[in-house]
C-alpha cells in the first residue's frame, strides 16, 4: 500500500486477510445487507468504495460485500478516494476469509479505522475494539482525523440529500 496521510504504511504479512462484514448475495440470494451465516473464503476483486469490496466466490458469482461496523467517507467526500485506494491495496487480488459479523481476527475493518480512513459506525456496532482503535487514531491524528473538522459519512450523506 502507498503511504497514508500520516506517512505510515500498513503491513499485511499474510496474503489472506480476514474481514468481518455484511454480505449481499453471498448467502441471502441478492438481498443486500443481511448478515452472513457462515465463514468462507473468496477472492477480493474490486474495491467498490472505502467500506465495500466485490468478491469472487467459488460458484463464479461476484457480489458486493459491505464491511460491518465501519463507515468510510463517500467517494466525493474528503478522504473518500484515499479510503477506496486503501481497500484496493490492502485486499484486491488477495484471498480473504469472510466471517459473520462479530467474529474476531485480523480485520480489514479495524485497519481502515486505524489508518484514519473510516469511522467506527457506533449506531450499528458496540464493538469495543473498534471504538478503541478509533480513539487511538483520533489522538494520533491519523488520516481524516488530521482534518480540523472531519465530517462523518452519515452527516455528509444527509447534507448532500438536503442540498439537492
Amino acid at each position: 500500500m502507498t503511504t497514508s496521510e500520516s506517512g505510515e504504511s500498513p503491513t499485511v504479512e499474510d496474503p489472506t486477510l480476514t474481514v468481518t462484514g455484511r454480505g449481499g448475495s453471498i448467502v441471502t440470494r441478492g438481498i443486500y445487507g443481511e448478515e452472513i451465516k457462515e465463514t468462507f473464503d473468496a477472492k477480493a476483486i474490486r474495491a467498490v468504495d472505502g467500506d465495500t469490496i466485490e468478491l469472487l466466490l467459488d460458484d463464479g458469482t461476484h457480489p458486493n460485500f459491505r464491511l460491518a461496523s465501519i463507515d468510510a467517507p463517500e467517494k466525493n467526500q474528503p478522504f473518500g478516494s484515499k479510503a477506496t485506494e486503501a481497500v484496493k491495496e490492502l485486499c484486491v487480488g488477495k484471498n480473504v476469509t469472510v466471517h459473520q459479523t462479530g467474529v474476531d481476527g485480523l480485520r480489514l475493518n479495524a485497519e481502515l479505522i486505524r489508518l484514519g480512513l473510516a469511522w467506527h459506525y457506533k449506531k450499528y456496532s458496540d464493538d469495543d475494539e473498534l471504538a478503541g482503535v478509533e480513539n487511538d487514531a483520533r489522538e494520533a491524528k491519523q488520516g481524516l482525523w488530521a482534518d480540523t473538522e472531519p465530517v462523518a459519512p452519515w452527516t455528509w450523506r444527509k447534507q448532500q440529500r438536503e442540498s439537492e
